[in-house]
């Protein structure tokens, strides 16, 4: 009504007004559903003040006109999905979605994202792993849609054991590990048991990273472990039932993973490089070209190991890279490269002082074992009882004070936990 140039639409709008029994000027949602029952039609208002989300939505009819509320105005939406500029959208869920099978709807089946599946005989299909609930249902998901001609079948799967829907996209049907994204609680689950009993583990840089992870998992079990920290770090974390200690081997080697090799003289030991700015969920199927060199951090390495890279990173970009494969590989090489090497130090400490230096938590520690064993005089360092050279420490300090003044003030001698035999029994009062 406000463009003067279209004098029709205006004409059109006033006999609207009129017929609908509406007076000029602006409408509320109180108008709008007189409008509604007027032209036997659902309005769906969506309002740029709500974040573009639906703020009136009228009881459904056969026709359906969605209007966009903005600046004291409302425009119609011809097309909801280009307005979100999405591929689909849901009337129902009023929410916008890139794809069939990532969107669900409550009122849709799950198996072939029908609004009206009828139930019937179910029938599991061998191919996708789901169970249908009729045979329309089957057909349904097997029906050959969009432009890439896939189904529903082709796009999704289900594992039986897990129950969990995948994308074929994300991951092969073939290459499935259930719980594959519990990996903290997997390895928890595999390392905390009685045939690990008294078992020392260890970790690179454990004390800020994977501690957290394992102390949490415990927590959730129930135990309260025992824990040596320093600051927000966690040096040592013991286990209350199975005594299995876990340590950080950076408190014993203080360097980074990939010189460790060179302390100890392994040539044929190298970390190797990884893309990690490459391991995204997205890419984790990916075969194909090798990850530009952007991926592996270049700028953040040192002048010496950034012209390393670059020379290995020539000689690799032409061959193809296997995101699993290689991801398997460097791990694989990052625990035999700190089994190798913590097994090495282990043993040349031991060969030098006849001191295990895992039985500790840090270097520091380590050391002054092998000085209190080895370099220490005898009879020179008195090693004081945990309590003291007191028997019973359960006195109160004020009164030892006032019975040292009466024995003052009455010359007499009486005994207490700090002199003579210490306290005496009285009967059952003491």
């Amino acid at each position: 009504m406000k463009n003067r140039n279209r004098p029709a639409l205006k004409k059109r709008a006033q006999e609207l007004h009129e017929a609908a029994g509406v007076p000029l000027g602006p409408c509320t949602f109180q108008e709008v559903q007189i409008f509604e029952d007027h032209l036997n039609i659902q309005i769906v208002v969506f309002s740029a003040d709500n974040l573009n989300q639906v703020t009136y939505k009228g009881k459904e009819r056969p026709l359906r006109i969605n209007l966009w509320h903005h600046d004291n105005h409302y425009d119609v939406i011809k097309s909801v999905k280009g307005f979100f500029g999405s591929n689909y959208y849901c009337e129902n869920c009023e929410k916008p979605y890139s794809s069939c099978e990532s969107h669900r709807c409550p009122k849709a089946c799950y198996i072939c994202l029908r609004m009206s599946c009828p139930p019937g005989q179910p029938q599991r299909c061998k191919d996708c792993d789901r169970l249908c609930v009729s045979e329309s249902c089957y057909q349904a998901h097997k029906t050959v849609t969009g432009k890439k001609e896939k189904s529903l079948c082709d796009k999704i799967y289900q594992c039986r054991m897990c129950c969990k829907v995948i994308k074929r996209n994300e991951c092969r049907q073939e290459l499935h590990r259930c719980g594959t994204t519990k990996s903290c609680e997997n390895f928890c689950a595999w390392l905390f048991t009685p045939e690990h009993k008294g078992f020392t583990a260890i970790a690179h840089n454990m004390k800020g990273f994977d501690g957290q992870f394992i102390m949490a998992w415990i927590l959730k079990q129930g135990m309260t472990p025992d824990v040596i920290p320093n600051g927000g770090l966690i040096m040592s974390i013991l286990h209350p039932s199975l005594k299995i200690r876990i340590i950080d081997s950076l408190n014993f080697l203080p360097m980074p993973l990939s010189k460790i090799p060179d302390c100890f003289g392994f040539k044929e030991l190298r970390k190797g490089y990884f893309p990690h700015l490459f391991n995204i969920k997205q890419n984790q199927n990916y075969e194909g070209a090798f990850p530009e060199a952007r991926f592996y951090s270049p700028d953040s390495m040192g002048p010496a190991v950034r012209e390393k890279f670059l020379i290995w990173y020539e000689d690799q970009k032409n061959k193809t890279f296997n995101f699993q494969e290689e991801m398997v590989i460097y791990c694989r090489s990052d625990v035999d490269i700190l089994r190798r090497c913590c097994l090495e130090f282990r043993g040349q400490f031991q060969e030098i002082t006849q001191v295990d230096p895992f039985q500790y938590v840090t270097i520091a520690s380590a050391c002054m074992a092998v000085f209190r064993s080895l370099h220490v005089t005898p009879n020179t360092i008195a090693m004081v009882p945990i309590h003291g050279y007191v028997n019973d420490i359960r006195y109160s300090p004020d009164s030892i004070r006032w019975l040292d003044f009466v024995s003052h003030n009455e010359n007499i001698v009486i005994l207490h936990a700090l002199n003579g035999t210490g306290e005496k029994k009285f009967m059952e009062f003491l």
